[in-house]
């Protein structure tokens, strides 16, 4: 086990180091740059130029890396040059506030989705083939269909202006006010989540069939055990491992919902700070959060390949 987790790590990490010089690479192919964002359209070349030569932009780009990846090993990723109250704000404390929002909105939109999918994908697999397994077949290929942005103004129109429920704009930091902040964050999130939810509930309810009709489930009921242990120990134990795979997949999906959704409720998380930074030609904060969402992407599926021989130790590592 020891080993595979090496293995993986080190996988992870040059991954990550991949990502890393591709994200340094594109943003430099962006329209413009931070000069002449900063400057204007009617900036004249040479000022742009001795922008760039003060800012270190004119040197070579593996030079450029070179120092950025030193830098980005102590956790220090430059100040950001986008205009305004951001500007000179160290990246690591743009990308610390914009975790302290993205995280807690992905952990609660995954939360739902898989309260929501994956009890609905085993109703649907209990009853296969009748009126319960179409409805929920049905209404999974729907919320595959919604954009984020739909289905969120759809939430806003029902919770926030008819019911009056949940506040639709606004932010209080969690640190300030925590329960204030849930109400924020919550229509977001059900929006994440309920998109979400319907790949979970299709693997949850395809798994589910495939286990039920196996060996192991046949010889459960032969032998008289009653239909919930079936389920709960036999059906619901095999389900497991294809579920948590699409939950993993799904962090992928997630990082995009996360900058429609953030921006949708401006929602101060590094989705939002990287719509700003790449709007602003904002080099330093967009290549770190872009590294940051890979890392995320990566190191949490590690954690499903470690869930994986915890829920089966079938397929545990030689070894582990």
């Amino acid at each position: 086990m020891l080993r595979f987790l090496f293995w993986r790590l080190l996988g992870a990490a040059v991954l990550i180091l991949a990502v890393s010089v591709l994200a340094f690479a594109l943003v430099r192919f962006l329209p413009g740059g931070p000069a002449q964002a900063a400057l204007g359209l009617r900036a004249s070349p040479a000022e742009v130029e001795r922008l760039n030569a003060a800012l270190g932009l004119d040197r070579p780009v593996a030079v450029q890396y070179a120092e950025w990846l030193g830098r980005a090993l102590r956790l220090d990723f430059g100040t950001s040059l986008s205009g305004g109250a951001r500007a000179g704000t160290p990246v690591a404390d743009l990308i610390a506030r914009g975790l302290a929002v993205t995280v807690p909105l992905a952990l609660l939109g995954t939360a739902i989705a898989v309260a929501v999918g994956l009890p609905l994908g085993l109703a649907a697999a209990a009853r296969a083939g009748r009126g319960t397994d179409r409805a929920v077949s049905a209404a999974a290929v729907v919320a595959l269909s919604l954009p984020p942005f739909y289905l969120g103004y759809l939430l806003i129109l029902v919770f926030a202006v008819r019911l009056g429920w949940l506040p639709s704009v606004g932010y209080v930091s969690p640190a300030a006010d925590p329960a204030g902040f849930l109400r924020i964050i919550l229509l977001p999130a059900l929006t994440i989540g309920i998109i979400n939810a319907a790949p979970v509930a299709r693997t949850a309810r395809a798994a589910a069939v495939e286990v039920a009709a196996g060996e192991p489930v046949r010889l459960a009921r032969l032998a008289g055990a009653p239909p919930g242990v079936v389920w709960f120990k036999h059906v619901l134990r095999g389900a497991m491992v294809p579920v948590v795979t699409v939950v993993g997949l799904q962090v992928g999906f997630l990082m995009g919902g996360v900058i429609v959704v953030e921006n949708m409720f401006a929602l101060p998380g590094l989705g939002r700070q990287m719509l700003i930074a790449a709007e602003q030609r904002d080099y330093p904060t967009l290549q770190a959060v872009i590294v940051v969402f890979a890392a995320a992407f990566v190191l949490v599926n590690l954690l499903v390949d470690l869930l994986y021989a915890a829920i089966d130790p079938r397929i545990r590592p030689e070894g582990g």
